[in-house]
């Protein structure tokens, strides 16, 4: 085998591990950028729910309100169901985390 065989083998040899990482840092990126969109839907989509809440919120409160004659008691009542639910949340993530 001539010179220049020898060189192109050795040269295929080093060329070869470079196109296969190149396809892995391809293929990589494009895992990536695909999770980062879902990430990206899920962000939009919880922003949108957490003002539904929001607003729903604020109008059950008023509808309290109006309903009980009381400017705050509608508030004060929405308040303490919400942290009804965190303390119960709470209470039901600590035993999760206990059993594991």
């Amino acid at each position: 085998m001539s010179w220049t065989g020898k060189f192109i083998k050795t040269l295929a040899i080093a060329v070869i591990p470079v196109k296969l990482f190149d396809k892995g840092i391809a293929y990589a990126k494009k895992e990536v950028k695909e999770e980062f969109d879902k990430v990206k839907i899920l962000l939009a989509l919880g922003g949108t729910l957490f003002m539904i809440l929001i607003f729903a919120s604020v109008t059950i409160a008023l509808v309290i309100n109006y309903f009980t004659g009381n400017g705050f008691l509608g508030f004060i009542i929405l308040t303490s169901v919400y942290l009804l639910a965190a303390i119960i949340l709470y209470i039901v993530y600590r035993k999760n985390q206990n059993q594991k």
